[in-house]
């Protein structure tokens, strides 16, 4: 299913049909012209000219019959009608080729926003058909809150609260419950998440993905730098290459650039989201980033050809800075960190595939390397040959296909640049992904009977059963594992994905509670004497420090941040708040007449329930 569709090769094949004939017809043209001035000038001369001119084969004796002579041609024998002629026509081809491109890349995104489209509409459909089947929900009309009989008195002393949430705990709500918005932090952080969990699961594709990445990199560099040296004789100093030498790169940039295009159009491990000024402005600037190279080539010996001493020179720095910045540094060094890169973000990036790599979540070891691609780029390749092709067009010789390829330079390092400042390592639809995640929730519930239940909250259905031992009082969740409380002194750590008793927490007594967050346990029990708090460190599994508890039925913890908010050990009416990093009592929050039953904090306030009757803030 990830093989390149017939209908691409196809199309490269009649594009390279296409141009045949018209590569014959130049090709005759250019031999009969060599013919005529064969017929015209003696053999002597023939053998005066440049090298760069014209050549007899050196293996051959000069013969009557022109058959047996072979030549090779340059674009200095080419009139300047001739040349004029070749500009449209092959210009016409080129910028043809691009513009389809551009029109394709537009065609791909239209056609992956209508899938969308159509995805949601059927999920739209079809849960309007399960609402119809279920009898159809029925919306609330809110909650109305009264205080109770009796009891007109606390809500005069209420007061109107705090108000509304603040930013702060807006967001930290949002992080907690699910909700859809979230900072760029958690993006990035659900992003990796879903990055890895794709590699795991097409560990294969991903394997023949980088192949075909590999595969299209050595067509590359094989082409930037072996057509431009293979046909070297037939470079002139102010006229380049031959148009068919180009005609030929242009083939490959093409057939790259279609496969960028359907990988991003059926990949299924890329994220994307954006509108097509943002696709224009990802793939368009790659066109110059991916020329460049061979652009850079081309150069080299164009000024190699001329007989001016400084071309010679500048030919000659232009050759060590092409093999130092471009061979060695990017297509070796750089070649071998990119394969370091998992999700082969960086690979693409030396591809020139920039549409797909942002599109790809970049690990954040490689960040590094993403960034060295980019100064590489600019340091190694584009600042010194801008500068010595510039110093060619100023001092030697106007050369139009010179000056294209210092202008590529120029903006091919400002959008390398570019990239590597404004690259996040979340990819470019991460943020939509992570607004529309369907979030896969398992609620864990223990009892009496001695077990702790998982279930499946979308299918409503119990998934596992773990058997404890003892009546178990109270869970808690922190990564992977669950945490419960019994009657017999030990806090049991749970494996939630097997099932499995890991280690136990020694905290004698009854009915006991505890909590966690991502490193830390908290844990009470009652019993006789002077009951305690304890935290745990998870990692460790030794107890940290402990405070003074109730010594009541029932306790009640919360931990927010760096504070612990507890039942007051001398009032069950009571709340005390203590420093998780000192162990001092900070303050305590009194005001309810019965035992308090419920705790709940944000950074800026404390929610309490009691027996009551009241919820106090």
């Amino acid at each position: 299913p990830h093989m390149l569709p017939v209908h691409r090769c196809l199309a490269a094949a009649l594009l390279a049909a296409l141009l045949a004939p018209l590569q014959a017809d130049v090709n005759s043209s250019i031999v009969s012209a060599k013919k005529e001035n064969a017929t015209e000038q003696p053999a002597s001369l023939l053998r005066q000219q440049p090298a760069t001119i014209l050549h007899r084969n050196q293996t051959e004796q000069p013969t009557n019959n022109a058959t047996h002579a072979e030549f090779v041609v340059s674009t200095a024998s080419l009139s300047r009608s001739q040349v004029k002629q070749r500009q449209v026509i092959f210009g016409s081809i080129m910028a043809a080729a691009a513009a389809l491109l551009v029109v394709s890349g537009v065609c791909v995104l239209w056609r992956k926003w209508k899938r969308k489209k159509d995805a949601a509409a059927a999920l739209e459909a079809a849960n309007k058909d399960t609402g119809k089947a279920a009898g159809g929900a029925t919306k609330g009309g809110g909650v109305s809150y009264a205080p109770l009989l009796g009891e007109e008195e606390e809500k005069a002393g209420g007061g109107e609260g705090l108000g509304e949430l603040s930013a702060e705990e807006a967001l930290e709500a949002a992080m907690e419950d699910g909700s859809k918005n979230a900072d760029p932090a958690q993006i990035e952080k659900f992003a990796l998440a879903k990055a890895q969990r794709l590699r795991e699961l097409n560990a294969e594709y991903f394997r023949r993905r980088k192949y075909l990445l590999l595969f299209l990199l050595a067509i590359y560099a094989g082409t930037a730098a072996g057509l431009t040296y293979f046909h070297r004789e037939e470079a002139s100093c102010s006229r380049g290459y031959f148009w068919e030498t180009h005609m030929q790169f242009m083939a490959v940039f093409c057939i790259t650039k279609l496969i960028e295009l359907w990988l991003f159009a059926e990949d299924d491990t890329v994220s994307w989201e954006m509108d097509t000024l943002e696709l224009l402005a990802k793939f368009a600037p790659s066109f110059l980033g991916y020329m460049d190279a061979y652009t850079d080539a081309n150069a080299v010996f164009i000024a190699y050809s001329c007989d001016d001493p400084l071309a010679q020179s500048l030919a000659l720095y232009m050759g060590i800075a092409y093999v130092v910045g471009v061979v060695i540094v990017q297509w070796v060094f750089m070649l071998y960190f990119a394969l370091q890169d998992p999700s082969q973000a960086c690979l693409m990036k030396l591809l020139h595939m920039d549409l797909l790599a942002s599109c790809v979540t970049l690990d954040p070891d490689q960040k590094q390397t993403w960034n060295s691609i980019a100064l590489a780029r600019t340091v190694g390749e584009d600042v010194p040959q801008a500068i010595l092709q510039s110093v060619y067009l100023l001092k030697v010789k106007e050369n139009p296909f010179m000056l294209c390829s210092v202008i590529m330079a120029v903006m091919s390092s400002l959008n390398a640049l570019r990239e590597a400042r404004n690259r996040s390592l979340a990819a470019a639809g991460a943020e939509e992904e992570f607004a529309n995640r369907k979030r896969l929730l398992t609620v864990y519930s223990c009892s009496q009977d001695g077990t702790i239940r998982c279930w499946d909250t979308e299918a409503g259905e119990c998934t596992k059963v773990i058997s404890c031992g003892s009546p178990a009082n109270c869970v808690a969740a922190s990564g992977a594992m669950l945490y419960s409380s019994h009657d017999d002194g030990l806090i049991r750590e749970w494996s939630a994905e097997s099932g499995e008793l890991a280690r136990t927490f020694d905290h004698p007594g009854g009915n006991a509670v505890v909590i966690s967050n991502a490193d830390r346990l908290y844990s009470w029990a009652r019993g006789r004497g002077s009951p305690v708090y304890k935290e745990w460190s998870i990692a460790e599994g030794s107890c940290l420090q402990t405070f003074p508890a109730v010594n009541a039925f029932k306790a009640h913890m919360f931990v927010k941040g760096d504070n612990f908010f507890a039942t007051s050990s001398d009032d069950d009416t009571v709340v005390t708040q203590w420093s998780l990093s000192t162990g001092e009592i900070v303050r305590t929050y009194s005001g309810h007449r019965r035992t308090i039953n419920a705790l709940f904090a944000t950074p800026k306030r404390l929610i309490t329930g009691s027996q009551d009757g009241t919820a106090k803030e």
